[in-house]
């Protein structure tokens, strides 16, 4: 029997004919939209580019409205997709009601107005409604309702220790390290000082920081499944320490998504908190955000004045857009789909290391990685699944991929709510998150490494405790 597998007695099932049936329609209503988006694709490319922006931002909310309805706004396909929407929308967004200050139009002004930005923000509808379309599919293929809480008779512990003791170490040995190699690379002051400062002074070590982000998240997501404890609170609190340093630094990212990540696995455990509140808590980043905006370019030390308008905050996140406007421009000027060469790097890679056979360019020069690719083309703008998706296989792929991580999303909305297989999400939610402004690159193992040391974890609490109990705590 697998030890994510469940063991508990089935619950009846409380969903009924008519839930199915509601899926069921509004999965074919967002299959008639998606087809719509192909059948007026020339019209819609031939309108200004704010009647644009305003007819698809529209649009696109309203599939990702219906899903969130449908699942509830802490599921894993809500926070997903919320975060695709703001990353990929906010710009547009304020483009199309007309909001956009002066200030943010210089800035965006490079890239925004290109004839290619309208096939970006295609592109980004059809992969809105896609993943839209995958999640539902999911919900209507499942075949049992999950509660969101665990049964009373859940009686195990042991699981629910060797979570909170290894992700404690993870949490507090990473916020360690972070701080050291900081502090490190260019003295305490580095701690308040600007984005691009602290990118510079870091940038030699870059990779270790890049497992001090994943062994960061990894950790957060078990404790996030584990039970309360004076450890976990201990370890909840480096964090919460690591986030007052990092947010103004600019390391929004680093922050948020383990956290999003871990409020998901907490929902999902317990009683999710009300839909008022998820909303005032977005409502509250969309004013931190413009404000960490002007901290992150001046550095703490230097910041003066700092604005409070949750639009700028918006278009600050909307500007993940750009990577998709420019594989578009790749594309135009000559260059070909990559038929998958993305998704297939990151797995290839490691064998060059023992297979002689085999050789690879150093990933610098990799462009096969999408990371290398735009930064050698670009800059440091980021990427996106939809970038990665039309890179490789077109309008086809962005449909194909997003409808993919939807499916996968809606599986996790119906994952039984034990404390390994809300671990297990945690791992993946919080690599989706990532992934929706950088490349694909680096996910793959991540989730591999993470899901390795889940069942390393679950194998040494049946070792260190050998009791004849649940195998879902």
């Amino acid at each position: 029997m697998s030890i994510l597998s469940p063991s508990i007695p089935a619950l009846p099932d409380v969903t009924g004919a008519s839930i199915s049936s509601t899926v069921l329609w509004r999965l074919i209503a967002l299959i008639v939209g998606l087809t719509g988006l192909f059948v007026l694709r020339g019209w819609l490319l031939s309108l200004s580019l704010s009647a644009l922006c305003e007819i698809l931002s529209v649009y696109s909310a309203g599939a990702l409205f219906m899903t969130i309805r449908m699942t509830g706004a802490w599921s894993p396909s809500s926070i997903y997709l919320l975060v695709f929407g703001v990353f990929h929308f906010g710009l547009t967004l304020v483009v199309g009601i007309g909001l956009l200050s002066p200030e943010v139009e210089a800035l965006v002004s490079l890239w925004f107005y290109r004839q290619e930005t309208k096939e970006a923000i295609f592109l980004a509808s059809l992969g809105a409604v896609s993943c839209s379309i995958g999640i539902h599919l999911a919900h209507l293929l499942g075949s049992r309702f999950s509660p969101t809480r665990v049964p009373e008779t859940d009686g195990n512990h042991r699981y629910a220790r060797a979570l909170s003791l290894v992700g404690g170490i993870l949490v507090i040995i990473s916020v360690g390290a972070w701080f050291f190699a900081v502090v490190a690379s260019g003295g305490p002051s580095l701690l308040v000082s600007s984005y691009v400062e602290y990118l510079d002074a870091t940038e030699s070590s870059s990779s270790v920081i890049a497992f001090i982000w994943f062994g960061m998240g990894l950790g957060l997501s078990f404790l996030a499944a584990s039970e309360p404890s004076r450890w976990r609170l201990i370890s909840f609190s480096a964090f919460v320490c690591f986030a007052l340093v990092a947010l103004p630094l600019g390391l929004r990212g680093e922050v948020l998504f383990p956290s999003f990540a871990g409020a998901v696995i907490m929902a999902k455990r317990t009683k999710p908190p009300s839909t008022k509140l998820a909303i005032a808590g977005g409502l509250m980043l969309l004013f931190v955000i413009p404000l960490l905006k002007d901290v992150r370019q001046e550095g703490i030390a230097n910041a003066s004045g700092v604005s409070g308008n949750p639009l700028d905050g918006l278009t600050e996140l909307g500007q993940s857009l750009r990577p998709t406007a420019e594989v578009v421009y790749w594309h135009e000027l000559g260059d070909r789909f990559q038929g998958g060469a993305t998704y297939w790097a990151p797995f290839q890679r490691p064998f060059c290391r023992v297979q002689p056979s085999l050789s690879c360019i150093p990933a610098d020069r990799d462009e096969r990685l999408t990371g290398t690719l735009v930064l050698n083309r670009v800059g440091p703008i980021g990427f996106s699944p939809i970038a990665e998706a039309f890179l490789n296989f077109g309008q086809a792929g962005v449909v194909l991929i997003m409808c993919l991580i939807g499916l996968l999303l809606g599986r996790m909305d119906l994952w039984q709510p034990t404390r390994l297989r809300c671990a297990a999400l945690g791992v993946i939610l919080v690599e989706l998150l990532i992934n929706v402004r950088n490349s694909f690159a680096a996910t793959p193992s991540h989730i591999i490494m993470g899901i390795v040391l889940l069942f390393t974890v679950a194998f040494l609490a049946r070792a260190i405790e050998p009791r004849t109990v649940s195998l879902h705590a």
